[in-house]
């Protein structure tokens, strides 16, 4: 078995299923509220699970 020769860059590390799961459940209390429509709401979600690294998100 080889080990990691070079820790992962923090632009190359991926968000958790958990981290995409709590980000889905805030855009849902938002939906909820009337704070995004359904088609903002469709794509924000789709964005969230889709298998990008943590440096492209925002914030």
């Amino acid at each position: 078995m080889t080990g990691v020769s070079e820790p992962v860059r923090s632009q190359d590390l991926r968000i958790s299923d958990a981290e995409r799961a709590a980000v889905a459940a805030g855009l849902q209390r938002a939906h909820d509220a009337g704070q995004l429509d359904l088609a903002e709401f469709d794509e924000r979600v789709r964005a969230a699970w889709e298998r990008a690294p943590a440096a492209s998100w925002p914030g």
